[in-house]
């Protein structure tokens, strides 16, 4: 039942990014830039004849997602999951591909968050490819607490992730049987502007992965990262969440894919 898995997932999260509490400040966040168009604005134009800031599917998604096609939740394919004071609703004051985005929020409450669950089975896939607009809107890096915004798990006990560390610097993460590891981004992703992460992970060996996050396009997280086998069913999650002390965030994705290969 799909309960089951957002508590085993809860439960896998727990841990996730709360045991590195050393100073990182200045890597993977920033808060201004003189690069890319005006706070929050879209920052895809149009190409080969599409509408501004069109957005195409295309057969190689096992997943596209734009949150163009209804207004107002649910979301197709999704479940929406709300812990506490966690809050999701679509956004049409901002987006990649107009007229909407989706948006995550919570705020003053420990262990709260608000995000999108997905399940999908991997088959014999060797590597997969997760790819998100991402805008960090408003956040409040916490010495005791960290924040999930991307989490995926492809079997009992291992996942992978995309967070916020305690010091407020962003990271790629792993966890592997309760032990993690993270890898602080090297290119900045600016405070309320738009940003194209891509996520790619790639199996090596029984026990060892390649995992590569590039932001528009430039590499910043490039390292072989530890892994199981995995199982049969990737379970992902996107929006944000807590765990530790009270904290207040909000997001925003747009335009969401997933390849497998």
């Amino acid at each position: 039942m799909r309960v089951s898995i957002v508590s085993a997932l809860a439960a896998s999260l727990a841990g996730f990014g709360c045991l590195l509490t050393t100073d990182l400040d200045g890597l993977g966040v920033a808060g201004t830039s003189d690069a890319g168009g005006p706070d929050g604005e879209s920052r895809v134009d149009a190409g080969d004849g599409g509408a501004p800031g069109a957005f195409t599917c295309s057969e190689r998604h096992r997943i596209c997602t734009t949150f163009d096609d209804v207004e107002a939740p649910p979301i197709p394919g999704w479940q929406i999951v709300k812990r506490h004071t966690g809050q999701a609703s679509l956004d049409a004051t901002s987006s990649v591909s107009p007229p909407r985005s989706m948006s995550m929020s919570m705020s003053g409450e420990a262990a709260a968050g608000a995000y999108l669950v997905r399940d999908l089975s991997l088959g014999s896939s060797t590597s997969l490819t997760l790819a998100f607009d991402f805008r960090l809107v408003d956040c409040e890096p916490q010495l005791t607490n960290s924040l999930t915004f991307v989490y995926l798990g492809v079997g009992d006990g291992v996942g992978y992730g995309f967070v916020m560390l305690s010091s407020g610097s962003l990271a790629a993460g792993s966890v592997v049987d309760g032990e993690n590891t993270f890898y602080p981004l090297e290119k900045l992703v600016q405070s309320d502007r738009w940003a194209r992460i891509e996520m790619t992970f790639t199996a090596k060996t029984s026990s060892e992965i390649h995992l590569s996050l590039t932001v528009d396009g430039e590499t910043s997280v490039d390292t072989d990262a530890p892994t199981r086998p995995p199982g049969s069913v990737l379970s992902l999650q996107l929006g944000v969440q807590a765990q530790a002390a009270p904290v207040g965030c909000r997001v925003a994705y747009d335009n969401v894919t997933l390849e497998t290969e």
